[in-house]
């Protein structure tokens, strides 16, 4: 074999392997091949300065201390404006910004505050304070310093540990689930009837946490039953929450779980959100397949399984990837490095979410959208990329198949009004420059949500888009 022949097979080897990335047959219009090669040029002037100096490749640094920097990005701002589908795995409790935390809520009146003796910040509504805590309105508090200092809200809870805040009335007594999901669905179809072009409708996915024994998961089946059969449309079925490290397996709870399969209740269980390799925790991916789950959320661990993982590609069961969340909570540091890329490289069904953005500054899904493209899908995922990855999104999602059409009608609407607006606005741009570095190989030729702890489901509008609690 002469060098000709060699770089002939070589060049025909890489062309092979690109066409298996997620995405890729995905065949573009002739404006979105200008839109791409407008986004292409800008991804790699970042790829390419990351490549010469690393410490400035942004996905390789903690979310928390580049967050202005990527808003600088000309990635990102091209990805912001860009409709995303649904967010599918989105956790009510830290999905609203801390911003509006501060700004809004907190001068929401007979809203009162306390430092307990571990310096924790309690935050809770009463008609009248309870004797469990020094408790003081915020308003007087806020009023006793000249200039106050919105920082020092930045942390809520002070509500039972099995409860979440839409449980509890002003008074302090506890809603009835029904009516709990009755303020869900009453507050779900107003923001659709004010936002009737980019809001679509959420789903609730009832969640209750995973630290728990058999007697009382045998009574959250209960109620999971109740709640489908009493509100079909807007509850989409069932998962376990909180660190699975520290939770129990579902193995563990496989008795009151196959309830769940006996009654057709979808699950949507987190499963493999670790670092382990062949400890319980990691092995909650394979119950997770064998439970029939309709997508697993984060499954981090599914590479290190691969009969799991062909499984999971039989059943076309998706994983529900949340980037920042996973570098954020230290499951990886450098995002090239988090185990998602494989899946992109191998056109694995994956969709992308924010998990809790609130909890770290993020809004919707362009900072994960972002570190998904600058990361995960490396050098070669181009616009066909985030294209399959808002599809996926509708694909993926609980609702049923004519919902599904008329969210896909919607987000190819917007879709196309990006392309135009991306191309009027980038009219000047030149975009026949080189943008490859051939000494490293860098080269280039949402709606509906339906995740919860309880999720959301919107369609980013293409300018400016605002997040809404799930259902």
């Amino acid at each position: 074999m002469n060098i000709s022949e060699y770089k002939e097979q070589r060049e025909s080897f890489l062309a092979q392997e690109k066409t298996v990335i997620l995405g890729q047959d995905q065949v573009l219009t002739t404006d979105e091949e200008v839109v791409n090669q407008i986004l292409l040029t800008a991804k790699m002037a970042e790829m390419n300065d990351g490549f010469d100096t690393p410490h400035n490749f942004l996905p390789a640094k903690n979310f928390l201390t580049v967050i202005s920097d990527i808003q600088a990005s000309e990635v990102f701002k091209i990805i912001q404006k860009m409709p995303k589908g649904a967010a599918l795995h989105v956790h009510d409790v830290a999905l609203t910004s801390l911003e509006w935390v501060i700004e809004e809520l907190a001068y929401w009146p007979d809203l009162y505050m306390c430092i307990t003796p571990q310096d924790l910040l309690l935050l809770k509504f009463f008609d009248n304070p309870d004797t469990s805590c020094a408790w003081q309105l915020v308003s007087e508090v806020r009023d006793s310093y000249p200039h106050p200092r919105s920082s020092t809200l930045s942390s809520t809870t002070g509500f039972p540990s099995s409860q979440t805040p839409d449980d509890i009335r002003i008074d302090g007594t506890l809603l009835t689930p029904d009516e709990t999901l009755t303020v869900y669905q009453d507050t779900i179809t107003r923001f659709v009837q004010d936002h009737p072009e980019d809001f679509l409708g959420a789903r609730y996915i009832y969640a209750p946490m995973r630290r728990i024994d058999n007697a009382t998961m045998n009574g959250y089946v209960d109620n999971m039953i109740d709640m489908a059969g009493k509100f079909p449309n807007l509850v989409a079925g069932f998962d376990l929450v909180g660190q699975e490290d520290k939770g129990e397996t579902l193995i563990n709870l496989l008795e009151p779980l196959l309830r769940l399969s006996d009654a057709d209740i979808p699950v949507f269980y987190h499963a493999g959100e670790t670092d382990w390799m062949g400890m319980s925790t990691d092995e909650n991916i394979v119950d997770a397949l064998f439970l029939n789950a309709t997508r697993i959320g984060h499954g981090y661990a599914l590479v290190k399984h691969p009969k799991a993982k062909e499984l999971a590609l039989q059943h076309n069961t998706p994983i529900e990837v949340c980037p920042v969340s996973n570098q954020v909570l230290k499951l990886v540091s450098d995002l090239r490095n988090h185990p998602a890329a494989q899946l992109v490289a191998e056109g694995f069904p994956i969709v992308i979410s924010s998990d809790d953005p609130g909890a770290w500054g993020s809004k919707g899904l362009s900072y994960d959208f972002y570190e998904a493209f600058m990361a995960l899908g490396g050098a070669k995922a181009d616009l066909r990329f985030l294209k399959q990855l808002a599809i996926n999104s509708i694909t993926y999602s609980s609702v049923d198949e004519n919902t599904k059409s008329q969210m896909m009608q919607r987000w190819e609407e917007k879709w196309n009004t990006f392309i135009s607006e991306t191309l009027s606005l980038h009219t000047n741009t030149v975009i026949h420059q080189p943008v490859n570095k051939e000494s490293v190989g860098l080269h280039h030729q949402h709606l509906w949500s339906s995740y919860s702890n309880n999720s959301i489901i919107s369609f980013p509008p293409s300018t400016t888009a605002k997040s809404t609690q799930r259902p």
